[in-house]
């Protein structure tokens, strides 16, 4: 079973690609933040109590900023 950093992983690796991001984590105490950054501008920045919520909102961002078009196959 993926947990949910797997899956902000998936979600972050094609996009960090495609629109040039890139990602740090910072925890203090009981804070973890969440900062992506596209071309040393910061576009996204999470910060959470809850290291699994921290997560999870920081990918629910990235799908809404960074949009990926699915390649769908054609037949004839």
């Amino acid at each position: 079973m993926k947990t949910i950093m797997d899956l902000f992983y998936e979600t972050y690796s094609p996009r960090q690609k495609f629109y040039g991001l890139t990602m740090s984590l910072k925890e203090t105490g009981r804070e973890h933040t969440i900062r992506i950054r596209k071309r040393d501008k910061e576009v996204i920045k999470v910060t959470e109590e809850d290291r699994t919520q921290c997560y999870h909102n920081a990918t629910k961002e990235l799908i809404r900023r960074f949009p990926i078009e699915q390649k769908t196959e054609r037949v004839g």
